[in-house]
């Protein structure tokens, strides 16, 4: 059934029945019960493919109020794997990437596996120059790294910036850029747009690092 769901994106019917489930605060899906299932996990990573918007917003809307030690207590092994997969698409689409970073975010900051492709490790490959895994471009990931100090992600802010300045090895793994049968382009920065995030991302450090808010060596 998944499958086949993750294959209606051209369909408008899908669209709505999938924004109606999403719908805040009293849509089917709009529940935690759902969110740390098995098959609930895996139907929200079969929707995110239909309708990325409606579903990044219901997670945000879920996961707001949740603190460290309920995520890694309630999200974990399987149900936390198709949540990190269900992230991974929304934070490649534009219209879903906003509100699935902040929860990618709160996934990070409560990590409890090892695997290379994390949370974590995720979340860091978000900010890289190339191969990034989003349509995102630079300066609206630059607002990111802002939002995130500002909203007491300190650490991760941190771990965005040292990510962001990594200019060898590039390589993700494939997958989130497929929207049923649409493959999406991944953003691809000039070398223009690029001098001007590390200006921007080393105006950060400074700023931060003069105000004794990051350590440098972190960085």
């Amino acid at each position: 059934m998944a499958q086949r769901i993750s294959s209606m994106q051209e369909s408008v019917y899908a669209n709505q029945a999938i924004a109606k489930l999403m719908s805040i605060p009293n849509g089917s899906f709009c529940c935690e019960k759902v969110v740390c299932s098995e098959m609930g996990s895996r139907l929200f990573l079969a929707m995110s493919a239909v309708n990325p918007n409606a579903v990044a917003k219901c997670l945000r809307f879920i996961l707001r109020e949740k603190d460290t030690e309920w995520i890694k207590n309630n999200i974990k092994d399987g149900v936390r794997r198709n949540i990190v997969y269900t992230l991974n698409k929304l934070c490649f689409a534009q219209e879903s990437y906003d509100d699935a970073i902040i929860v990618l975010a709160k996934l990070a900051d409560a990590e409890n596996e090892h695997w290379a492709n994390n949370s974590i490790n995720e979340f860091r490959q978000l900010f890289h120059v190339y191969l990034a895994g989003t349509e995102v471009d630079l300066s609206r990931r630059l607002k990111t790294i802002k939002e995130l100090k500002d909203n007491g992600y300190v650490l991760l802010a941190s771990d965005a910036l040292d990510s962001a300045f990594k200019n060898l090895h590039f390589n993700r793994m494939c997958g989130a850029e497929k929207f049923g049968w649409r493959h999406r382009e991944e953003y691809h920065p000039q070398t223009k747009e690029i001098i001007e995030y590390w200006d921007g991302c080393l105006e950060l450090l400074i700023s931060w690092y003069d105000r004794s808010e990051v350590s440098i060596s972190r960085i």
